[in-house]
């Protein structure tokens, strides 16, 4: 536990200038070394071809950013939002499913890695205070999460894919993230961008933030299991690697992503 914390707070004191520093090519720099982990730790844990997978991820990663915020076309962010509506669509199929993962990994490395990291810095690109709410959801839902599932958790929440997981704690988690969410909505003034424009629209976004974030930490969680892993990696002392740390982030990131682009 100690080991976990000394970790989280060094990682807190390197993520939190660059992402708040006034200026994006820190964040655009630091999305393209996450996502190069990202791949190599897949590749690796997968076995396939690392050369290929990291590479995928990080050129979907470059064109994304590329064609989304600095030759924007309409197609593009079209195709961007089937992109991630596709990836979202698969890890709920998967999970609520307890079923095999089925797409190539070249796929995986391109809608998981490339889009996931890619959706993450967008936030930071459109507003920063994206950013702000997304930490604070996944870390609420997390928190609630983990300790009423300590203390109350009777139903397996998924016994094949994480076994400590139940049912209650998944709901606190909800409830938790919700009510913090909306609340940092307007903490931030949030309530300027379209998609947190009322009170209603701020809750559904929040919940899908929240419960998406639960299905993609599964997720991740199912992809080790597969390959019979506990970690990507060991690259983060007590929290494992890239995909371990910031599995919820990025699927947070492309719910997030997809409102914004499609202009709800």
């Amino acid at each position: 536990m100690k080991q976990r914390v000394m970790t989280s707070v060094l990682l807190a004191l390197v993520l939190i200038p660059i992402i708040f520093v006034n200026t994006i090519v820190p964040m655009i720099l630091l999305g393209f070394i996450l996502v190069s982990i990202a791949g190599l730790e897949y590749a690796r844990l997968s076995k396939s071809n690392v050369l290929v997978i990291t590479l995928i991820s990080i050129l979907t990663y470059s064109c994304a950013l590329y064609f989304n915020y600095y030759n924007k076309t309409l197609i593009f962010s079209n195709i961007f939002i089937i992109l991630i509506i596709i990836q979202l669509f698969y890890l709920v199929y998967v999970v609520l499913n307890d079923a095999k993962l089925f797409i190539p990994h070249y796929l995986t490395a391109l809608l998981y890695m490339g889009v996931g990291f890619s959706s993450f810095v967008m936030l930071k690109i459109i507003d920063v205070r994206l950013i702000l709410y997304l930490i604070i959801v996944i870390a609420v839902t997390d928190s609630f999460a983990f300790f009423f599932g300590v203390k109350y958790g009777k139903r397996k929440l998924a016994p094949t894919i994480s076994p400590k997981k139940s049912v209650e704690g998944s709901i606190a988690g909800l409830v938790g993230g919700l009510i913090i969410g909306v609340l940092v909505v307007y903490l931030l003034h949030l309530d300027e961008i379209s998609i947190f424009s009322s009170l209603l629209t701020s809750s559904l976004v929040t919940i899908l933030v929240s419960s998406l974030g639960q299905i993609g930490d599964l997720f991740a969680s199912k992809i080790k299991r597969t390959y019979g892993k506990k970690d990507f990696s060991n690259l983060f002392p007590g929290h494992g690697g890239v995909l371990d740390r910031f599995d919820s982030w990025i699927i947070g990131s492309m719910v997030l992503i997809m409102f914004l682009l499609i202009g709800v």
